[in-house]
């Protein structure tokens, strides 16, 4: 499924790819792991690409970094990690049974059972299984899998405030309904087999990073393929996962990129009751997960549907939304598809290249995030997304060992009134501008040929390479000169 509509142009199509994949040469074999090269590489000899790219563009830089927490906000954030942390917490498997159980709770409470926003006070979850056995309930209470604690981790748990801005009860609702909601819709278990047909035409696909480092999904709505069913938003769900699993150290947003004139589809549009399943999605289960959007060649046609659907769409998700922008002022020309964005990546979908190398490098990017989880976390949420991505590896380990419980434990410190950021990222930033990290020449010890060193691109491609994938050399320099940008 695609956020819009079939639009027909004559002499448009999907893009021309080999017929097959030993035709391709975007990729080098090094061992189990296949080390994709950077674009930039091949476009002086204008050759068309084929795979996603790993990492960000030498010329992107992270996010601005948020305003500290407010003492407020820090307390609505501990109580809500302390009732996540419980080792008795337990929810239902499905949303039905999490809203028969909310309102179980508040009779027992005596709460007004219309006002959606009363709850109790935050309870443990001894008090759900009193709960549930009152209830008479079938469906089946579950604690927290690993998985989930790792999902829920400190900037996960922050979105989720931030979007509910700062209200406990309404937190903990959304955090709860967020984990139902995965658990029910299979997030965890939907595999690239399930919604590989989805995936043929190239009509939602993830090329490169733009200039915050955030990764690009592409929506090419001309490219539909399939009827409209639920599997359709089975994809989009897919996509925007495998979009997370790319995401860098210090980065927790996307890019969309929606191209409204390309194509010869062959599925239905889309219909206003997938599009509002699809933002309700977004906006309730991704909080905070759009950076931004870029919209080009959009049809007279669509603002009437747009019309339509603007009342659900979030004012904050309005505003990051760009219409027919000069998009290379927001991506990397290098690692912007050219044919409809203007930028300099002759990018050709080849599903039987593109989509298994797509699959690989999203998997071991998951496996590797979740294995630091496993060794850093203790089993409990709220460890930092910049150790689980592997930023910390970036600072080496003793310093990394200094940091490690910091932003699980303690988030940000408090001195006097002023909040202060006490984030492995943030205590990069300040060292940083500080003097105290020295630079690539200085400090860290170099492998790389004279060559190599006097390759613009060789210096800052993978800047954001996790360590299990590519060695630990030079990563703390690559950082340093990267928040340096």
């Amino acid at each position: 499924m695609v956020l819009g509509f079939n639009n027909h142009h004559k002499g448009q199509s999907t893009p021309s790819s080999p017929s097959t994949a030993s035709s391709i040469t975007n990729g080098k074999s090094h061992g189990s792991h296949t080390s994709l090269e950077h674009p930039t590489s091949k476009m002086s000899g204008k050759q068309p690409w084929y795979l996603p790219i790993e990492h960000p563009a030498p010329s992107s830089s992270l996010p601005p970094a948020r305003a500290p927490l407010t003492k407020t906000e820090q307390s609505t954030y501990d109580s809500l990690l302390a009732y996540l942390s419980a080792p008795d917490l337990v929810l239902p498997r499905t949303l039905k049974g999490l809203k028969d159980l909310t309102r179980a709770q508040r009779r027992a409470s005596g709460l007004n059972q219309l006002d959606n926003n009363a709850r109790p006070a935050i309870t443990r979850g001894d008090s759900y299984q009193s709960y549930a056995s009152s209830m008479r309930t079938s469906d089946s209470l579950a604690a927290l899998t690993d998985k989930e604690k790792c999902y829920l981790s400190k900037e996960s748990l922050e979105r989720i405030c931030r979007s509910v801005r700062w209200d406990l009860n309404k937190a903990t609702a959304r955090a709860e309904e967020t984990i139902v909601w995965r658990r029910e819709y299979g997030v965890e278990e939907l595999s690239d087999k399930e919604i590989e047909e989805e995936a043929l035409t190239g009509k939602e696909l993830l090329l490169g990073y733009d200039i915050h480092s955030r990764p690009v999904l592409y929506m090419y709505p001309g490219r539909q393929n399939t009827k409209t069913g639920p599997r359709q938003i089975k994809f989009v769900v897919w996509c925007l996962e495998r979009a997370v699993d790319l995401m860098p150290p210090g980065v927790d947003s996307l890019c969309l990129n929606i191209d409204f004139g390309s194509g010869h589809g062959g599925g239905q549009p889309t219909s206003l009751g997938q599009a509002r399943e699809v933002l309700n999605i977004l906006q309730n289960y991704y909080c905070e997960r759009l950076g931004r959007a870029c919209c080009v060649r959009v049809p007279l046609v669509f603002w009437g549907f747009y019309k339509l659907v603007g009342p659900f769409i979030d004012p904050m998700t309005k505003d990051k939304i760009r219409f027919n922008p000069k998009t290379t002022d927001l991506i990397p020309a290098e690692q912007l598809d050219k044919s409809t964005f203007g930028g300099a990546l002759d990018f050709q979908y080849n599903h039987d290249t593109y989509f298994p190398a797509l699959v690989k490098l999203a998997a071991e990017r998951r496996q590797a995030q979740y294995d630091r989880w496993r060794e850093y976390g203790d089993g409990k949420p709220g460890l930092s997304e910049w150790i689980i991505k592997g930023g910390e590896e970036a600072h080496g380990p003793e310093a990394g060992h200094q940091h490690r419980r910091a932003s699980k434990d303690q988030g940000h410190a408090v001195q006097g009134d002023s909040p202060v950021d006490a984030s492995p990222s943030a205590s990069l930033r300040r060292e940083h501008a500080a003097g105290g990290l020295a630079s690539a020449e200085s400090s860290a010890p170099s492998s790389r040929t004279h060559s190599q060193a006097n390759s613009p691109m060789s210096d800052k491609k993978h800047f954001f390479a996790s360590a299990d994938m590519h060695g630990t050399d030079n990563l703390s320099s690559r950082l340093t000169e990267l928040r340096a940008v």
